[in-house]
C-alpha cells in the first residue's frame, strides 16, 4: 500500500505543488490517506508560494495550492516517501544525481503511467512556456493514471 508520495520539478512554484495540489484533491475525493509533498532540485524559491499564474490556473480547475510553499529536496526524502515522481527528463537525471541508487525504484517520470505515446513525454514548465493549461492538464492525466495504477 502506498503511504506517500512526493512531486518534484525544478524550482517547486508551478509543475510540482500543481501535481500535489491535484493529488491531494483527488485522494480526499476518493477517501484515501496519504502522506504529499512537493520539493524543487533548486533552492531559487524556497518558502515562496506557487507562482500566481499557477495558482490562477489550478482554481479555474477545482485546485487549491495557495499554501504550498517550496522546499529544495533532502537526501532524507528517499527514505521518506514510497514514490518520488518527477515532471521531466532533467529532474530524473538531477534525481539519479541526488539518489545515485534507486533499490526501491521509486523514482519516476509522472507521465510513465500514463498509456501510449504520453508515457514519454515531459510535463513542459510554464514558467517557461507561459502554457499554464498544457502543465495543468497533462499532470491531471497523469496523477489520474498514477492513482489508477497503483490502486488497481
Amino acid at each position: 500500500m502506498v503511504k506517500s508520495v512526493l512531486f518534484v520539478c525544478l524550482g517547486n512554484i508551478c509543475r510540482s505543488p500543481t501535481a500535489e495540489g491535484i493529488f491531494r484533491s483527488k485522494i480526499k475525493t476518493k477517501g484515501f490517506k496519504i502522506l504529499h509533498d512537493s520539493a524543487g532540485l533548486t533552492n531559487w524559491h524556497q518558502g515562496q508560494s506557487p507562482y500566481e499564474p499557477m495558482q490562477t490556473t489550478c482554481e479555474k480547475h477545482g485546485y487549491n495550492i495557495s499554501d504550498l510553499k517550496a522546499r529544495i529536496i533532502k537526501k532524507e526524502d528517499y527514505r521518506d516517501f514510497d514514490w518520488i515522481l518527477a515532471m521531466d527528463d532533467q529532474n530524473i537525471d538531477e534525481l539519479k544525481n541526488i539518489y545515485p541508487s534507486d533499490p526501491d525504484n521509486k523514482i519516476r517520470k509522472i507521465t510513465s503511467f500514463i498509456d501510449g505515446s504520453l508515457n514519454r513525454i515531459n510535463v513542459p514548465d510554464p514558467y517557461y512556456t507561459g502554457d499554464y493549461e498544457a502543465s495543468l492538464n497533462l499532470i491531471e492525466q497523469a496523477v489520474e493514471a498514477f492513482l489508477n495504477q497503483i490502486f488497481e
